[in-house]
């Protein structure tokens, strides 16, 4: 992540030299890095914002989905597995579809966000249950 601020920066300066070498791009090597160098250089900074909160939600929802499986195995309740798994791929669902150009990127943001907030909410109601249960 750092290397492509790096990159963003460079290019967006206007240094595309100081850039070309950082990534050690010579004559040899240009037309492989050509794609890779061209989203570099249209990489802004709403897109590196958008890309941060992304990661955080997907970390929200990740941990939300650990806390499912592990309170099915503290439980020693297997129910707790598939639900976190059908959780996981409908969750991943919008954004398949839109890499196959199926759905709008607002519509991907808005689908996973309705599931991370489920995930979250179910997550924290049995991580209180369990809490609840040791004391």
């Amino acid at each position: 992540m750092i290397l492509y601020l790096v990159i963003a920066v460079s290019f967006s300066s206007g240094d595309v030299e100081k850039a070309l070498s950082v990534l050690k791009i010579n004559e040899e090597t240009a037309s492989s890095a050509l794609p890779s160098v061209l989203a570099a250089a249209s990489f802004d900074w709403q897109l590196m914002a958008m890309n941060v909160i992304e990661r955080i939600l997907a970390m929200i929802a990740h941990i939300g989905l650990t806390v499912i499986v592990f309170y099915g195995v503290f439980k020693k309740k297997k129910a707790f597995l598939p639900m976190a798994i059908i959780l996981h791929m409908l969750m991943d669902t919008a954004p398949a579809m839109y890499q196959r150009g199926l759905l709008p990127l607002w519509a991907v943001e808005l689908w996973a966000a309705i599931w991370i907030i489920l995930i979250a909410f179910i997550a924290r109601r049995l991580y209180r249950n369990l809490k609840l249960k040791e004391q």
